[in-house]
């Protein structure tokens, strides 16, 4: 286990989490709706190449 790289992993997410957060606060479901569907069209593209 690499610990400096798990540590690095985990400051990413909790920076993430709380750019995430303040996001969906101010801009609600106007940001949220088109980026589920971006999310989930790419994931769908991505299985159908596969």
């Amino acid at each position: 286990m690499v610990w400096s790289l798990g540590l690095l992993m985990g400051i990413g997410q909790i920076i993430g989490a709380w750019i995430g957060s303040r996001l969906v606060l101010r801009h609600g479901a106007h940001l949220i709706r088109p980026a589920l569907v971006v999310a989930a069209l790419a994931v769908s593209l991505k299985l159908l190449w596969d």
